[in-house]
């Protein structure tokens, strides 16, 4: 049995042990003094008792998370010109339901934004070339790294976002 130090007292542990009346199940535990409570005895396993409980806590939180795809609808793009530079760029988009069948009559708008805070955001449409295809005109005013949010409604008044990182949008 290990016990700290007290002031002007040097005992043997056992000696030390009656001295300030800790039982003798304590032995082979750690002892520490206090000035305001008395000896506090910590027990080794006291340390891990609390262990399963931070492991449940850790993985029901990690269970709890939102899945980003939820909507009925899969959405897949192409950007041109590529590399895409500042000015003009074509935004088509094509929209497809669960089972593959092209998503029609929904409404689809457009917001690109830069990565960087402070810029004020670029807004478009996108209107229906065909069933479930849609082309739109975003101005990508200057060069970096933009993000296209894709805001959509579909017939059966469901919503849906999408977001597309463009990266690396080149100077004229």
């Amino acid at each position: 049995m290990r016990i700290a130090p007290v002031r002007g007292m040097r005992t043997k542990s056992c000696q030390a042990r009656r001295l300030l009346k800790i039982p003798n199940e304590y032995r082979g535990t750690a002892v520490q003094l206090s000035n305001l409570r008395g000896p506090v005895v910590h027990r080794p396993s006291e340390r891990f008792s609390r262990l399963p409980l931070v492991t449940f806590l850790l993985l029901l939180l990690g269970a709890c998370h939102r899945e980003g795809n939820t909507s009925k609808v899969r959405v897949s793009y192409e950007i041109t010109p590529q590399p895409v530079r500042v000015g003009q760029a074509s935004v088509a988009l094509h929209l497809k339901d669960l089972s593959g069948k092209p998503a029609s009559n929904a409404h689809i708008n457009l917001e690109a934004d830069m990565a960087h805070p402070g810029m004020a955001p670029i807004f478009g449409e996108a209107k229906e070339d065909a069933p479930g295809e849609y082309r739109g005109e975003i101005d990508f005013n200057m060069p970096g790294d933009w993000v296209l949010l894709v805001h959509g409604k579909l017939s059966d008044g469901s919503n849906f976002e999408r977001q597309i990182a463009v990266e690396g949008v080149e100077g004229k």
